[in-house]
């Protein structure tokens, strides 16, 4: 049987619009301070799972698979988990752009 239209337009959709959740949660991560809470604890599971445990904390936006697969690994005493909501940026690379 075939897939109605408005059942696959709403399935790419929801597609769409959870990978594009996913992308701006990830780039934010490595590219702007964590401005609250949920930021800041974020960015330390990403932080933990790059530089720390990198077979665990693999669900970048959300804890929730990681805990119900057991892949969370504990978050370590660190200085992120002490550094302020204003936190420097994980990369530092700027990007040009061309005026004319």
């Amino acid at each position: 049987a075939a897939v109605p239209i408005a059942a696959a337009r709403a399935a790419g959709a929801t597609f769409s619009l959870g990978y594009s959740t996913y992308e701006i949660s990830h780039w934010n991560a490595h590219h702007r301070p964590a401005r609250t809470e949920w930021g800041r604890r974020l960015r330390e599971r990403h932080n933990s799972h790059h530089f720390g445990a990198p077979a665990a904390n693999l669900g970048v936006t959300f804890g929730f698979w990681d805990r119900v697969l057991g892949t969370e690994a504990p978050l370590s005493e660190s200085s992120l988990s002490k550094a302020p909501l204003s936190e420097a940026p994980l990369s530092t690379t700027t990007v040009e752009t061309a005026t004319g």
